[in-house]
């Protein structure tokens, strides 16, 4: 499983809850200002798409 961010830094693991953990910390520590300007339906989808990307929707 994996999830690529825009930048190119790609997550990858078998569990699917730490490859979103991991992709969390990077954006946290590398896009923190773009975070921060993003609103509530910008993160879920964002959180949609991760969610598909590890098969956990559809």
């Amino acid at each position: 499983m994996e999830i690529k961010c825009d930048c190119g830094y790609v997550a990858k693991g078998s569990d699917p809850h730490k490859v979103e953990a991991e992709t969390w910390h990077h954006a946290l520590k590398t896009h923190e200002d773009m975070l921060k300007k993003m609103g509530v339906e910008q993160l879920a989808r964002v959180l949609k798409n991760n969610h598909q990307s590890l098969g956990l929707t559809k």
